[in-house]
């Protein structure tokens, strides 16, 4: 073939002219010969022309492809355009033959109809949305009406079979362009036709994918970097998630969506439309290897990877990347996952309308044939597999927090600005039930391995409500939250642990109406990030309910007597609590009344000989009760009550004051029970 010139200069590599193959007994020019020699206009950048130079990195959706679907390789096929005009020309041969082409109507793309198009001042290009436009009005209108025609052997050249959109009902992997049968099709006069297309469109609503670019960004030196991609027959260099192995932490979906994204893929044509893709070698395109700068080689490789994710969005096989006056068209191998390309194709000099027809024609016929390959038992299993559907099924209750108890994992963020870990920098944290075990690739790999939390409402500097969510099921407790404590000082992080060994000491001695613990977990720097916190650990909890100092009602004798029985039960299992306040005494609105004594991070183990400290205690819980006192209008408590109770720090100085002077009277060497200071690993409470 003979190469372009670009100008007058000496000829360029990866450039062919597209002219027409011989034929015998050729019947001579008539108007659909002159079309296929039309040639779109020269475009311009204009004096405000965008001046990036840039294309998008691959987004979410090409990230996180499906492995079996991402590209292996790009390989070189000069022949496709070769093989494109001889569809055209064969498909008006065929016509002619049976004398099926219609005679020339005002609905035929002529010279006068096309030069009749006001295309003088959109010449000038400002951004690729125009390039998209002036396509869509001349090329697409043209070569769509003269390739349904022939293929479909209409009477009359008459629009509206195959149409070219730029809109998508996809919500990611969008292309800029889309080529799609209409509804004209679906009713045709002919039955035959009408069964066979309707087949078509509600199988491949769309037939093929464009991607477009400005004059900036698609210049030579990038269309030759993406042609120059098939030199080497080492794999694509697929760039996946910037989390790298931990991608499934930081990007599980809403509702238990994965984050693998992809479409159903069907099955190639068989044979395949251009003849030239069966059994086709790797080849070297034409002329030197020409030395690129980094910013093309990486615009080709981001341009490739995006064109690649956006047919397998629509599971297309031909993909045109055009960029005004250039254009490379690829062909989309499922089975080997090769993106087959054409040299570059200079737009304004080459038989345009021949080469288009054909492509229109081929990508017709490419979806025919794999409609009809759609058939049971022939149905592969790539077909039926789902993408961005939830995977988990639905859990009750106490099957999330079953499933919660069970892993290793806390993934914690917060639901706004204004709720925060108090002295972090960060917006989301990675926890871990027990850090001795060690880290590998696969730690996070699988979804059932972690759990997340996300905080609404800060109760505290140290203590915060939020929600709970496992396999895409979310925790609403009564209250509708869990709770989460918070430490991240060497100290704070030892009391918050002794607090974690309280309260299943309690639980495994049956003291019931505490809250179930999720959890005690150990912060994992898995981003290694400069701003992480040295140290932090947090408890995680169910949200018991309220404090009796903002219930807005006076306390019934009913929560009185829970209150007091629950207590007694802490006691009998050797714990006094020694901080009773009326923010830690909780009650659950409901019937029956719940209620929970909770923040054991000053609680110490004592003998069942402390007879006087508990009694203390107890005593000091009635006073905080407000059962038998009146509010008053401010919603505080009157002054009445505050001279005949006094504070909650005040009696509980009393209990620790008690507990100093018996642990001061006992025998020489006799000390307390300790419990390990070792991080504690995740627990689950039956």
């Amino acid at each position: 073939m003979t190469p372009i010139l670009h100008g007058a200069e000496s000829p360029a590599p990866y450039h062919t002219t597209i002219s027409a193959p011989l034929q015998e007994n050729n019947p001579g020019p008539d108007f659909v010969d002159e079309f296929f020699t039309y040639r779109p206009k020269t475009l311009y950048k204009a004096k405000n022309h965008t001046l990036s130079n840039g294309t998008r990195t691959p987004a979410f959706f090409d990230r996180h492809l499906d492995p079996q679907l991402q590209l292996l390789q790009v390989a070189y096929l000069p022949s496709i355009t070769t093989d494109l005009m001889n569809i055209a020309d064969s498909a008006l041969e065929t016509a002619r033959s049976v004398g099926a082409v219609p005679p020339l109507n005002d609905d035929f793309p002529t010279q006068l109809v096309r030069d009749s198009i006001p295309l003088h001042i959109a010449q000038k290009i400002v951004a690729e949305q125009q390039i998209e436009a002036i396509y869509k009005k001349t090329t697409a209108k043209f070569c769509s009406r003269v390739a349904a025609t022939l293929e479909f052997q209409l009477p009359t050249w008459e629009p509206g079979h195959l149409e070219f959109t730029r809109t998508s009902n996809k919500s990611r992997g969008i292309a800029d362009g889309f080529l799609t049968l209409t509804k004209t099709s679906r009713e045709s006069s002919t039955p035959a036709l009408s069964e066979r297309y309707n087949s078509v469109v509600d199988t491949f609503p769309t037939l093929a994918v464009w991607e477009f670019k400005s004059l900036t960004s698609g210049t030579l030196d990038v269309m030759e970097a993406i042609v120059q991609q098939t030199v080497s027959c080492l794999a694509f260099s697929w760039e996946g998630c910037e989390h790298g192995k931990n991608c499934i932490v930081m990007h599980t979906g809403k509702d238990g969506l994965s984050m693998i994204t992809g479409n159903r893929m069907g099955l190639d044509a068989e044979p395949p439309i251009c003849p030239s893709v069966v059994n086709t070698a790797p080849m070297t395109p034409n002329g030197p290897s020409i030395s690129l700068s980094n910013h093309a080689r990486k615009s080709a490789r981001h341009i490739t990877q995006q064109t690649w994710s956006e047919a397998v969005q629509e599971d297309v096989t031909f993909v045109i990347i055009n960029a005004g006056n250039l254009e490379v068209i690829g062909i989309r191998d499922r089975k080997s996952r090769t993106l087959f390309l054409s040299d570059i194709i200079k737009v304004d000099d080459c038989d345009y309308g021949r080469l288009h027809t054909g492509l229109y024609i081929a990508i017709l016929r490419d979806a025919v044939n794999r409609t009809l390959q759609l058939k049971p038992p022939n149905i592969p299993t790539s077909w039926t597999k789902l993408y961005g559907q939830p995977t988990m099924k639905k859990l009750s209750p106490t099957d999330i927090i079953s499933q919660v108890c069970q892993r290793d994992w806390l993934v914690m963020t917060s639901s706004s600005r204004k709720t925060s870990l108090t002295g972090f920098k960060l917006n989301k944290f990675h926890f871990r039930g027990d850090p001795s075990k060690p880290l590998n690739d696969n730690t996070l790999a699988d979804l059932r391995s972690f759990f997340r939390v996300t905080l609404s409402l800060e109760l505290g500097h140290f203590i915060a409500r939020g929600t709970l969510e496992v396999d895409g099921n979310r925790l609403k407790m009564p209250t509708k939250a869990i709770i989460v404590k918070i430490a991240h000082t060497d100290d704070a992080i030892t009391k918050l642990r002794g607090e974690h060994e309280i309260y299943l000491e309690l639980l495994k001695a049956g003291v019931s109406d505490l809250p179930r613990i999720i959890g005690f977990f150990h912060y994992v720097d898995i981003e290694e990030s400069e701003v992480a916190p040295l140290h932090c650990a947090v408890l995680v909890m169910q949200d018991m309910g309220s404090p009796v100092c903002h219930v807005p009602h006076e306390l019934t004798r009913e929560h009185v007597t829970l209150f007091q029985n629950l207590l007694r039960k802490i006691h009998q299992a050797g714990i006094v609590h020694t901080k009773l306040s009326r923010e830690n005494l909780l009650i659950c609105e409901g019937n029956p009344a719940r209620i929970s004594i909770v923040s054991y991070g000053s609680a110490q183990k004592v003998g069942q000989d402390q007879k006087a400290v508990f009694d203390a205690e107890d005593k000091h819980l009635l006073e905080l009760l407000p059962s038998a006192q009146k509010r008053g209008a401010d919603g505080g408590y009157t002054k009445s009550f505050q001279d005949a109770f006094p504070t909650a720090s005040t009696q509980a100085d009393r209990v620790s004051e008690s507990l100093t002077s018996e642990s001061s009277s006992r025998k020489k060497g006799r000390q307390r029970t300790h419990y390990p200071s070792k991080a504690s690993p995740i627990h689950t409470i039956k």
